[in-house]
């Protein structure tokens, strides 16, 4: 075929042209060639060209689907031509150029009646039917920036209905129609499909503040879906998610240990007792160093919390009564006489031995903790101003490394819901939405992380049982394969495949995706939308002839 019969045949699909005298292969399918973008020379005569894949055949499809609404356009550009006649100069015009508004339409509907029947063994082939539909509604594809309203999807899926072509015999009327009641049903359905994969996350302030402290959450941690969260327990215990789900389970718990140790001036995987001994060091340090180049001057308040206590002490139980009389007076004693103040070095002697009385707990603890606050705020109030903010940077880390101590379980991991505890126990304002850094970690962390259930094996245990699970899924496939007469190593590959998605889900949900997900509200309104948006364009296109 030479150049110029290409191009003539390309006129003439176009409907531009008349169809000129072919040599070799009839008309109507090297016409469907072109229209497919496909033109082999190898192609024996009244044989029908159509891709071998189901691939192929979908993007056939799409193509003849696009150009079904290219020339539904054509159809309706001229029907709007057409009622232009009758209007002063129009007429003479259409005869100027040699246009004929009803000779155009007629042809136009010849040709949309032609492409049916060359596209029919394309149509009637798997993925054809499914390509051509997705064809006409992608060309509505820029409706998507539209706001995702039900009267823009039914009015959208209307507009793309209108450019269906049409024989002598079908309405443009009714194809309107017909798309706006599939628009409405398809974005109905499109809404609830979206609710249901769309995460409401109600706690979405608890979850952020995790992932600002770098500790990773879950998709399925934070979610209302009933679908995430079900998926979410059935990888806990499916072969090949099942691991991957743990190592995110023990990543979470190490972040939360790294955050939470950072309020004590360290940063551990593990809480261990060795860990909390290596925190407590410069802690201790910091108190010996600012309390000695400091003096306790605030003696008013230390002599009236000491006062107190006096008056309070006939009510002890008696076997206590003598040991918290005799701190009361062995601080009192410390007091300079002469300037009224106390060595700093003498209060940190006076506060340890408190602390060591108190470490028992029982009646003893309860009954000296008035004495050691009324000591530690006077000596607050002392602390010059070049140290103060040294002083309670110490005096935090000191705090929260007790109520970390006091807070993990045998494996050295945070326990959320006993650190709130600890955090909120002489503290009434963490109950209130207040308190302290590892106060604010503990509330997020008691909404979202469930107390630790320990290591269920290292990183390359994990690693062997992932590895051991593919290869049994593998020979599994093998077998099935050889037993069927196919390919053994072909179905191993299919079966170790499934497996292999599997993981990956279970990757995504605890992936820096999945939280972004989850934490961000934007990315899953964005798919909601969409859902909505593409659900009136298909429900349109699937009503449309």
């Amino acid at each position: 075929m030479t150049p110029e019969e290409e191009s003539a045949l390309l006129a003439q699909a176009l409907g531009t042209a008349p169809a000129p005298v072919s040599k070799g292969l009839p008309d109507e399918e090297k016409l469907l060639q072109i229209a497919m973008g496909t033109t082999p020379k190898d192609v024996p005569a009244n044989n029908w060209y159509i891709p071998d894949t189901y691939l192929g055949r979908l993007g056939a499809g799409a193509g003849a689907g696009v150009a079904n609404v290219g020339l539904g356009a054509k159809q309706r550009l001229n029907d709007m031509l057409m009622n232009q006649q009758g209007q002063l100069g129009v007429d003479w015009l259409y005869k100027k150029l040699g246009y004929d508004p009803a000779a155009t339409a007629n042809d136009l509907q010849a040709q949309v009646a032609e492409k049916r029947r060359l596209d029919k063994p394309l149509i009637d082939s798997p993925g054809g039917t499914l390509g051509q539909f997705l064809g006409e509604a992608g060309v509505g594809a820029p409706t998507f920036l539209l706001p995702a309203t039900l009267p823009l999807a039914i009015m959208s899926s209307m507009g793309m209905s209108a450019l269906q072509p049409t024989t002598k015999d079908e309405s443009v009327v009714k194809n309107m129609a017909m798309g706006g009641v599939g628009g409405a049903a398809g974005y109905g359905l499109g809404k609830a499909i979206g609710n249901v994969i769309s995460p409401a996350v109600t706690a979405k302030g608890a979850a952020q503040d995790l992932l600002d402290k770098g500790v990773p959450v879950r998709l399925d941690q934070t979610t209302d879906s009933r679908l995430v969260k079900n998926i979410g327990a059935a990888m806990d215990n499916m072969p090949f998610t099942s691991g991957v789900r743990q190592s995110q389970k023990q990543a979470q718990n190490e972040a939360l240990n790294r955050a939470a140790s950072r309020t004590m001036g360290a940063d551990f995987a593990k809480i261990t007792d060795d860990a909390m001994g290596q925190a407590r060091a410069p802690i201790s340090a910091a108190f010996t160093d600012l309390a000695s180049r400091n003096t306790l001057t605030d003696t008013p308040t230390l002599v009236k919390g000491l006062i107190d206590v006096q008056n309070n002490i006939a009510k002890l139980p008696a076997n206590i009564k003598g040991a918290v009389q005799a701190h009361v007076d062995d601080i009192i004693q410390k007091i300079d006489p002469t300037t009224g103040t106390m060595p700093g070095d003498v209060y940190r002697m006076l506060d340890t031995q408190l602390g060591k009385a108190m470490k028992g707990g029982g009646d003893m603890a309860g009954a000296l903790g008035p004495v050691r606050d009324s000591l530690r705020s006077a000596m607050d109030n002392s602390i010059s101003k070049a140290d103060q903010e040294a002083w309670q940077t110490a005096r935090r880390q000191y705090g929260n490394m007790m109520a970390i101590a006091n807070s993990r379980d045998k494996f050295g991991n945070i326990l959320p819901t006993t650190l709130y505890n600890k955090t909120a126990k002489g503290n009434s304002s963490v109950k209130f939405g207040g308190g302290s850094d590892l106060a604010e970690l503990a509330r997020a962390a008691r909404e979202i992380v469930p107390n630790s259930v320990g290591d269920s094996g290292t990183a390359q245990r994990l690693m062997m049982q992932n590895l051991l699970q593919y290869g049994s899924l593998g020979g599994a496939g093998a077998g099935y394969g050889a037993a069927t007469g196919q390919d053994p190593y072909a179905s191993a590959a299919k079966f170790a495949g499934v497996g292999l998605l599997g993981n990956m889900g279970a990757r995504a949900m605890g992936s820096n995706v999945g939280n972004g997900y989850m934490a961000n509200n934007l990315l899953p309104e964005a798919m909601k939308k969409l859902l909505m948006q593409s659900g009136g364009l298909l429900g349109g296109a699937a009503l449309s002839p």
